[in-house]
């Protein structure tokens, strides 16, 4: 297990000014000490790190306590992700605000490499990065990258949030606490909204500039359970739900333009998880924005690709073949 050198704590000041690093927790057990020591040991100080319990049930509590000496700890009644981070920044006293889901980890060097770029660049007031995915066992997953003209320089991303949707993991970003402040945190109370850090880069990008960097931040990890054929409904969904909240901010065009990309995103998803309707959701971005021919070959790609699968699991069925047996 990792340890921190409380040597290499300075002050705080006006060059090293704190970081608070908030960590919803709920029924974590399982990864939590491994997002806690990857937060303790980053190489830029000074952080405070503010844990809230949003109720667990499992042993999240008493590896929190394993950890008492060098975190805050905060518990609550089951409340939800939205609500205990916002008690998190409420009850935090950093210049930054840093969000870490309790399953995600960091690598050593993420705070410090992202307050260089808020040095270099006072006017930036949310910097992101990149995470590498990985499974429940730790194994790198094949990650993307977005084919975007928007890394590693101040931008203001109103318009590339509203048209092309979330660019930055809420695990990889740093955040001016008075910019989160300004719009309220989260809106946690509100609960017809379920892409909740999605929607606050929206509200932060009106008025504030953002820095993307292309630097793997950390691990991101996927989960068995959210990858099954319900989660892409909801996942979808939930981008859906805040295209129509925003709709007063698109054109026309460009409504039925991102609305189109939804489809095309989610029929993309669908055909990987061999679902049957993932044809009807591709056709339905090809009707929204034909002009845009790479929607057509998404849809060959896919419908051929599903066809295969199909076949090839009638085949093995047909003789008796087994995937685990070579």
């Amino acid at each position: 297990m990792m340890s921190l050198n409380l040597d290499t704590i300075p002050s705080i000041s006006e060059s090293f000014p704190l970081v608070s690093v908030v960590v919803p927790v709920f029924n974590a057990e399982r990864f939590l000490r491994e997002t806690l020591e990857s937060l303790l040991c980053q190489t830029y100080r000074p952080i405070e790190v503010i844990t809230v319990d949003d109720g667990s049930t499992d042993s999240s509590s008493d590896i929190l306590r394993e950890f008492a000496d060098r975190i805050q700890r905060i518990h609550q009644e089951n409340q939800g992700v939205g609500v205990a981070r916002n008690v998190g920044v409420e009850h935090s006293v950093g210049s930054y605000i840093a969000f870490c889901d309790a399953d995600d980890i960091w690598f050593p060097g993420k705070l410090k490499a992202q307050m260089e770029i808020v040095k270099r660049h006072p006017c930036v007031g949310v910097v992101g990065g990149f995470m590498e995915n990985i499974d429940e066992l730790g194994r790198t997953l094949k990650s993307s990258h977005r084919a975007l003209n928007l890394y590693d320089k101040p931008m203001k991303l109103h318009q590339a949030f509203l048209m092309e949707g979330n660019m930055i993991c809420l695990s990889t970003a740093l955040i001016r606490k008075h910019a989160f402040s300004s719009i309220g945190g989260f809106q946690a109370g509100r609960q017809d909204i379920k892409a909740e850090d999605f929607d606050l880069w929206i509200r932060l990008s009106r008025t504030t500039r953002f820095y993307l960097s292309s630097q793997y931040m950390g691990q991101y990890r996927i989960l068995k359970q959210s990858r099954s054929h319900g989660s892409l409904r909801k996942e979808y969904g939930a981008q859906f739900q805040l295209l129509r909240m925003y709709r007063s901010e698109y054109t026309p065009e460009n409504y039925n333009i991102r609305k189109a990309k939804i489809y095309s995103e989610w029929a993309e998803s669908s055909f990987v998880e061999e679902e049957s309707h993932a044809w009807k959701l591709q056709v339905k971005a090809i009707k929204l924005h034909p002009a845009n021919l790479s929607y057509q070959v998404r849809f060959g790609r896919g419908l051929v690709t599903y066809q295969v699968k199909r076949l090839l699991r009638l085949f093995q069925g047909h003789f008796g073949f087994r995937k685990d047996i070579e």
